[in-house]
């Protein structure tokens, strides 16, 4: 432990359970968005037929709510499968609840003419990992056998969540083409598969997240403390393992999404903001460039001054957007905003949906018909080559191939902010 841990560890030691305590009440009901509170969720839109409480597996414990999901299926669809979104909040893995927040999801995307679905699945008290890994795949596969009765196209589901939600987003993708996981309930060759996902300021490398929280006081001196030690015996990411992050390695690796990426993985558009004080953004940039390096598309928008909520995010006017060109190195510019318009943009693209396909959609976004947003190599900034993108990296224990910050045309520590030579 390093001596800013140290420091960190005893003079916050006995604040940490009400830190932790202040956090699930925050966090632990669920993403709400646009503008809406968790207590004042939007209500559905007219037109908008609203399926609570599926049983998407068995109930373990029983008194779970983590086997559980809500759908928002849009009634006017001309008889055509609708496209899926599934949300699944953040609770730093201490609720079983993500479904909640759904409801607000469903506001923007079934205007859009996207069916919703909120999961939850099990919280860290009722099941250690890989039990929240298993949910989230179970209630995949729930939703592809289900499809058909709910008018889903199961060829177009795509994958969104916040925080540790934004982590059940990111490893679905990571995990989408393995048929089965070691010690995962026999699937019955239903499919795990999403074809978009979409973390907002996801836990990565569990084992690397008070390194990467160093790192950002350092690069952006925030006004506040962190709420937690990340590497503490009682923090969400010992919790979910069961022990403490640093004396269990293995275990924690198996926590990371990068641990499963094959080079297979479907697009994934990552957010974070600089002044996020739950999550580094050193943890969603080092998902980026695992992404990368395995030769896997992923494009990575950090917002500058967001903290953590999605709302910090959303219409930002002060953001830096990332990807690899055609050639491997990375790029830099403002396409796309972040806006759920352009994400919509970006799951149509994954998709592979022809521009103005979407009900009330023209086309003209940036990113429609396949093509990447500034992904053109001529964007500002573009510096270096991505590391070890060879497209080979399955077996990966967690890091990102050489991602210790001396990269070809790249500076600093990659455990703080991106930092590209001009």
């Amino acid at each position: 432990m390093t001596d800013s841990h140290a420091h960190r560890d005893l003079q916050g030691g006995r604040a940490r359970g009400v830190a932790i305590a202040m956090f699930v009440a925050l966090f632990g009901t669920g993403f709400v968005a646009p503008g809406a509170s968790a207590s004042n969720e939007p209500e559905p839109s007219s037109g908008v037929e609203v399926i609570s409480d599926i049983a998407y597996t068995d109930p373990v414990p029983e008194s779970t709510r983590g086997n559980l999901l809500d759908l928002y299926l849009p009634e006017d669809t001309d008889g055509e499968p609708t496209p899926l979104v599934i949300w699944s909040s953040g609770s730093a893995w201490m609720a079983d609840n993500g479904k909640d927040g759904a409801a607000a999801i469903a506001e923007v995307f079934n205007d859009k003419g996207f069916a919703v679905a909120g999961v939850s699945v099990r919280s860290s008290f009722q099941v250690q990992f890989p039990g929240q890994l298993h949910d989230v795949r179970a209630a995949i596969r729930w939703l592809r056998s289900n499809a058909d009765e709910h008018n889903i196209d199961q060829d177009r589901m795509a994958i969104m969540g916040d925080s540790s939600g934004g982590w059940v987003a990111a490893i679905a993708g990571t995990t989408s083409s393995t048929d089965q996981l070691p010690g995962e309930p026999a699937t019955d060759g239903v499919s795990s598969a999403v074809q978009a996902a979409v973390p907002f300021f996801p836990p990565v490398d569990l084992l690397r997240l008070d390194e990467q929280t160093d790192a950002q006081h350092e690069t952006y001196d925030l006004p506040f403390d962190p709420p937690f030690v990340h590497d503490a015996p009682d923090s969400p990411a010992s919790m979910i393992i069961g022990c403490p992050i640093q004396t269990c390695p293995e275990e924690a690796a198996q926590v990371n999404p990068l641990t499963y990426v094959t080079g297979d993985e479907p697009p994934m558009h990552i957010f974070h903001g600089t002044h996020d004080s739950v999550l580094p953004p050193g943890s969603s940039q080092t998902l980026f460039e695992g992404l990368i390096a395995a030769g896997s598309e992923a494009t990575y928008t950090l917002v500058d001054g967001a903290g953590h909520t999605v709302s910090d995010i959303i219409n930002a006017d002060s953001y830096e957007v990332f990807r690899a060109n055609p050639g491997g190195q990375i790029v830099t510019g403002q396409e796309p905003a972040p806006t759920w318009d352009n994400i919509e943009q970006f799951i149509r693209s994954a998709f592979g949906d022809a521009p103005g396909e979407a009900p009330g959609n023209s086309g003209n976004a940036p990113g429609r018909s396949g093509e990447s947003p500034g992904n053109s190599g001529s964007a500002p900034g573009r510096s270096g080559e991505a590391p070890g993108n060879s497209g080979n990296a399955p077996g990966r224990t967690g890091e990102a191939p050489d991602n210790s910050g001396n990269a070809p045309g790249r500076t600093g520590s990659t455990s703080g902010a991106l930092v590209l030579v001009p």
